[in-house]
């Protein structure tokens, strides 16, 4: 009898390793990807997000930084982990890019750019505040993690340049933004019926920016199915899924994968090198400003508690009251300090 309770100790000792291999082996195959949103203010970037997920409810307005949660099959597994946060207020809070972008995800972020085509004086500015507050965050991160996470910043140099491929002939002008970067532009249904003229200059410039980023562009309007699902797979996964030809047609929705693009084919400004890349984002803005004019996105309210990104009713009910009665003592206090002359 002993030695069958040895036997049944060992076989149950060995059924417990085989169910913690498993589960070491099920962690091993979920795959966690982070999704940050930025972009133009109520470009829709809170509906995007919801069609991604799945979710059928009616989406609330952002404030400041929000965070979703989802479990997505999109690499053929169950247990896919997706992590999403939105900036909302266009690029009112900018600073909040440092929370998202960490060492322990940058291998794994995606940076989807959400631009707004019905309003473009504020396309190039917006493209530019914020993706350039991100680069900056991605570069103190990185400097930061020399010591703890040593080959970082080669590791993100080398993905960045192997979603390019070693073939294009832009690789070595374009300035490739450190993360996988996806540009959509919403709103494609208003913005079609813009003038001709306006929307190749629209087209020309997004399709340059985009390119000289290394990322794709896809305008996108409300009757748009999910959009993202197969650009994250191939962005993450580095699958090699079947690609559709470049939709360059201004007069149709542009739809442009990673790489799919050239400086040539684009046309708009001559670039042979990095020193006329940059020389071309100037035209570009230029020409963008003089056809549109360009607004001032960045613009913090001077009180914060005036912000029309935070309403509170019953806070503000009370702000008002605690304003005036604060108004009115400043009033009594100069009666009071006036000079017998003065009255």
């Amino acid at each position: 009898m002993a030695a069958t309770g040895v036997q049944i100790g060992s076989l149950w000792d060995h059924a417990v390793n085989i169910y913690r291999q498993k589960q070491k082996e099920k962690e091993k195959q979920c795959i966690e990807s982070t999704m940050f949103f930025v972009g133009s203010r109520q470009a829709g970037k809170t509906s995007i997000i919801y069609k991604f997920l799945e979710r059928t409810d009616h989406p609330k307005p952002s404030v400041a930084l929000e965070y979703f949660f989802g479990r997505r099959s999109l690499f053929g597994s169950s247990s896919d982990v997706c992590h999403i946060f939105e900036l909302a207020g266009g690029a009112s809070f900018k600073k909040m890019v440092a929370i998202p972008i960490t060492p322990q995800n940058l291998m794994s972020l995606v940076v989807i750019l959400v631009l707004d085509l019905s309003v473009p004086d504020e396309l190039f500015i917006t493209m530019d505040t914020l993706l350039t507050a991100i680069r900056e965050r991605i570069k103190d991160v990185i400097g930061q993690s020399e010591q703890t996470i040593p080959g970082l910043a080669t590791s993100v140099d080398s993905a960045a340049r192997a979603r390019i491929g070693e073939n294009h002939q832009d690789r070595y002008i374009m300035d490739i933004f450190p993360v996988p970067l996806l540009i959509l532009g919403t709103k494609y249904d208003m913005f079609r019926d813009f003038e001709p003229e306006h929307k190749k200059i629209v087209c020309r410039c997004l399709r340059f920016l985009a390119h000289a980023h290394g990322a794709s562009l896809q305008f996108v309007s409300q009757q748009t199915p999910d959009v993202l699902s197969s650009r994250v797979q191939a962005v993450l996964k580095k699958r090699e899924i079947a690609r559709e030809k470049p939709n360059v047609d201004y007069n149709t929705a542009l739809n442009i994968a990673i790489a799919e693009d050239s400086f040539e084919h684009i046309g708009i400004f001559d670039v042979t090198n990095r020193a006329s890349l940059e020389i071309a984002k100037k035209a570009c803005r230029e020409l963008m400003r003089k056809t549109f004019g360009e607004k001032d996105i960045d613009i913090h309210p001077e009180d914060s508690g005036r912000d029309a990104n935070f309403k509170e009713y019953d806070i503000d009910i009370v702000l008002a009251q605690k304003l005036r009665e604060l108004e009115l003592e400043d009033s009594s206090q100069n009666l009071l300090n006036m000079d017998i002359t003065d009255l």
